[in-house]
């Protein structure tokens, strides 16, 4: 009987073990999720915080950026204006250096630009830019004159812009400059059939420049430049055998060198005072100065000549100058 009571004693006893174990076990794991509950409490608190202070950084940073782009500007802006001021500087210590005596005493103004009292400016040649006329002085915005590529232009100058801003100048147009007036018309008052010469002229009606010699009918061109010239008359043939072709033709010269040329053809002509063929030649052409110009009947018109009497003009030679080449004076 001792036996199965010691046996029933230590089963009570191994099973009271158990419970217990069972209960501290259970405890444990309830405080280690209580406790990983508090740290991502916290650690979420402290993400949060962050946050906020990365988000206000950034914002500083921002406004910084900002800051700095408008200090760059203004560095800029300062640099140009500097470099204009030493261009200037630059430009009346030159012009000191080649004429001493013409330039006043230099003064510096509260703007920091050194300025002459009698304001005298020189330059070699014509400025070609706006830039050009800051360096040697310039000023006040407004039309302006410069060289450009082929003629004279002229470009509106803003000069509270920096040099480097597409505002600073501002092409207009160019200048239809002429140092002097060339333009002619002469007329025939007869009839002229002379081959490979030079047509001369009786009647004159324009000659401004001279360079039109009615006797010769040579045009000598006074300058370089581009010119006009325009032909017209009119064609009477004379009378030949059925079917036979007449031809008349007039060419234009430049300087013993064909440069243009009009034709008419007539089959089986008839002497008729009022049967008249009109024939024209226009040319624009370059000229450099004392090339000449002419018209004259080619070769093979031999059936046919220009007609005129002494109150008709119907053969006209006139001629201007388009647009002169400046460069040459400049």
């Amino acid at each position: 009987m001792a036996r199965p009571s010691l046996i029933l004693i230590q089963i009570g006893i191994l099973v009271l073990a158990w419970s217990t174990c069972s209960t501290a076990a259970a405890l444990s794991l309830e405080d280690r999720f209580q406790q990983f509950q508090e740290d991502y409490i916290q650690f979420k608190k402290v993400v949060n915080e962050k946050e906020v202070t990365f988000e206000a950084e950034l914002i500083e940073l921002k406004e910084k950026d900002q800051q700095n782009r408008k200090i760059r500007e203004s560095l800029v802006n300062k640099i140009n204006e500097l470099e204009g001021k030493v261009a200037v500087l630059e430009s009346q210590l030159h012009q000191q250096n080649q004429h001493p005596a013409a330039i006043g005493p230099i003064n510096v103004s509260r703007n920091g630009i050194n300025e002459t009292k009698h304001q005298s400016r020189y330059i070699d040649g014509m400025p070609s830019s706006c830039r050009d006329l800051q360096v040697i002085g310039h000023t006040l915005n407004g039309l302006y004159s410069i060289i450009g590529p082929h003629a004279v232009d002229t470009v509106y100058c803003n000069f509270n812009k920096s040099r480097f801003d597409p505002d600073f100048e501002n092409w207009i147009g160019y200048q239809d400059l002429k140092t002097r007036s060339t333009y002619f018309h002469v007329q025939k008052t007869e009839k002229f059939s002379t081959v490979d010469i030079p047509i001369p002229f009786e009647r004159l009606l324009l000659n401004e420049g001279a360079a039109m010699n009615l006797r010769t009918g040579i045009f000598t061109a006074p300058v370089a430049g581009i010119y006009f010239f325009s032909f017209t008359g009119l064609v009477q043939f004379q009378m030949t055998s059925i079917g036979v072709l007449s031809e008349f033709a007039v060419r234009l010269f430049l300087n013993n060198q064909e440069v243009g040329r009009s034709q008419i053809n007539e089959v089986s002509a008839v002497t008729n005072p009022y049967y008249l063929i009109p024939i024209t030649l226009q040319s624009t052409l370059p000229l450099r100065a004392k090339d000449e110009v002419w018209v004259q009947i080619a070769r093979g018109s031999v059936y046919g000549n220009l007609f005129d009497y002494s109150d008709t003009y119907f053969t006209n030679f006139n001629g201007w100058l388009l647009e002169e080449e400046i460069f040459n004076y400049v």
